[in-house]
């Protein structure tokens, strides 16, 4: 009994030790802050992140599973801070020294203090409005002066280094500039007309699936009238291939978004085969080979969404899309019974199919905090598939 009484025992410590987490402490020391307020951000090898705020001088402590992390710290007037930690205990930095940022002017080091960078809790803001060099500055650079926010690749496509996040206009989502065309609408507009930007590193609510929230606050609830367009064509390999092309245009309260894309395939040829054993063993053996010889096809999307804001707290989101399909398979069968053939037969497989969606809906925000809003949604759809057997014999 008291056997079976200790390995249960073993077994519970073994669950809680797996399960529970480590401490990470440290505190934030600088001496030519700018803030006392900054923001630390721990990203997991395994996508997993943790964002807390912090005063400088006190003790700062986060709770996290085993595993590797990358910890950064930002503090206004503080060159950022970063560090690779192992945790598989509790571990305490100590006092985390940052260094004062200083810019170079005719070869004088001057603290960079000009960055307008500012702290509350876990959301870092930049006071756009406050240079006037950003009038004429595209908000594509502008959004950079963000922590965390940077331009990556060839093409240098906006990207948050803690993962996934939501671009939002005065608090809520607008089709005028979103994740989906943000790359190519953001290098067109500039930042005359926008007060401030922010990122919130622990967002809440309905945006609690994104690792962050970046906020452009304008002077209006609108952004000057626009358009804008973009064109992409990419490919895996030869036989592979995606085209699409979308329109951004504003006009007053409306807002209209038309796409198009068509994505090609050619699969090469490729051969399948199987065999069932009866249950029986003195039975023979049931064999089927497939070959592919060519599997080809392509998809076109055409899609349109539209928003209209009736005021800075109501807005109407309609979208609908429409998409036809087309592909066409030639493959050959063989089915054996043992090394008696069964069956034989060729097979050219066409098949079409259509599907139609539809959303709209209309949202209202109730006070100042979009989490504290209600949306009506209406949603149809529709799918039509039709596919043609041509069978011939071998």
């Amino acid at each position: 009994m008291k056997c079976i009484a200790c390995i249960i025992g073993i077994l519970l410590s073994a669950v809680s030790t797996l399960a529970s987490d480590y401490k990470l402490t440290f505190c934030v020391k600088a001496e030519d802050a700018l803030s006392e307020d900054g923001v630390c951000v721990v990203s997991g090898k395994n996508g997993s992140h943790q964002s807390k705020g912090f005063k400088v001088n006190q003790s700062v402590v986060l709770e996290l599973g085993k595993g590797q992390y990358d910890l950064e710290i930002f503090l206004p007037g503080c060159k950022k801070y970063t560090k690779e930690i192992l945790l598989d205990e509790d571990c305490n930095l100590g006092n985390v020294m940052l260094e004062t940022e200083t810019l170079q002017l005719e070869g004088a080091s001057v603290s960079a203090g000009s960055n307008h960078l500012s702290v509350i809790n876990e959301t870092i803001s930049y006071d756009v409005s406050s240079d006037p060099a950003n009038r004429t500055r595209p908000l594509k650079k502008i959004l950079t002066e963000l922590p965390f926010v940077k331009l990556a690749g060839a093409k240098e496509d906006l990207e948050v280094t803690t993962g996934t996040f939501l671009i939002t206009v005065n608090g809520r989502k607008n089709l005028a500039i979103n994740n989906s065309n943000v790359n190519y609408v953001a290098e067109l507009l500039q930042g005359k007309n926008i007060r401030s930007i922010s990122i919130n590193l622990a967002p809440t609510g309905e945006f609690s699936r994104y690792s962050a929230v970046i906020d452009i606050v304008t002077d209006t609830s609108l952004l000057n009238d626009f358009v804008a367009g973009n064109i992409g064509i990419s490919g895996s390999d030869a036989v592979n291939a995606r085209a699409n092309a979308a329109v951004t245009v504003k006009s007053g309260k409306l807002v209209a978004v038309p796409s198009y894309s068509y994505n090609y395939s050619d699969a090469r040829m490729h051969f399948n085969e199987s065999q069932r054993t009866p249950a029986n063993s003195s039975d023979p053996v049931y064999h089927n080979a497939d070959t592919v010889k060519s599997d080809r096809g392509g998809t076109h999307r055409i899609g349109l969404d539209m928003s209209y804001d009736f005021s800075s707290k109501d807005v109407l989101f309609a979208d609908a899309s429409f998409s036809h399909n087309c592909n066409n398979k030639e493959k050959s069968s063989v089915f054996y019974r043992g090394d008696e053939l069964i069956s034989a037969q060729a097979a050219n497989i066409s098949g079409k199919s259509q599907n139609l969606s539809a959303n709209i809906s209309y949202q209202h925000r109730f006070g100042d905090e979009l989490p504290h809003s209600l949306t009506a949604q209406y949603s149809l759809g529709s799918n039509r598939n039709n596919t043609l057997y041509d069978l011939s014999g071998i």
